[in-house]
């Protein structure tokens, strides 16, 4: 979380709504550009979703978490690191490349139509 002093009337503040209400801290912004629908290569499609978790959507998928590392750069942690990805997004925000822990090289493309409920 970002706090900003304010030297005229020694307070801390922050800059959004969403870093300054408890109850939303630590979740994603809403800008974030990797939250959405994903085609990743293999089995499926992965929902990133804005309260930090992934979800897979083929069979004997485990639940994941993500987090934004800087720099264009994500992981998601399956199964409570039983796998990890590091993925990086390209293309403005239209593709993500990136590796596995076991160096499995992998892709995925953003699904553009609208997102299952």
């Amino acid at each position: 979380m970002l706090l900003l002093f304010d030297y005229n009337f020694s307070l801390f503040s922050c800059p959004t709504y969403r870093e300054c209400n408890g109850k939303l801290i630590g979740k994603a912004p809403l800008q974030d550009l990797f939250v959405g629908r994903w085609k990743w290569n293999g089995p499926g499609i992965v929902r990133i979703r804005e309260d930090g978790a992934a979800i897979a959507d083929w069979p004997n998928a485990k639940p994941g978490k993500w987090k934004a590392l800087g720099s264009n750069r994500y992981e998601v942690n399956w199964d409570n690191g039983a796998w990890l990805d590091t993925m990086r997004m390209e293309s403005g925000d239209k593709e993500l490349t990136g590796v596995n822990l076991s160096g499995r090289k992998l892709w995925a493309a953003r699904v553009i139509s609208p997102e299952k409920k």
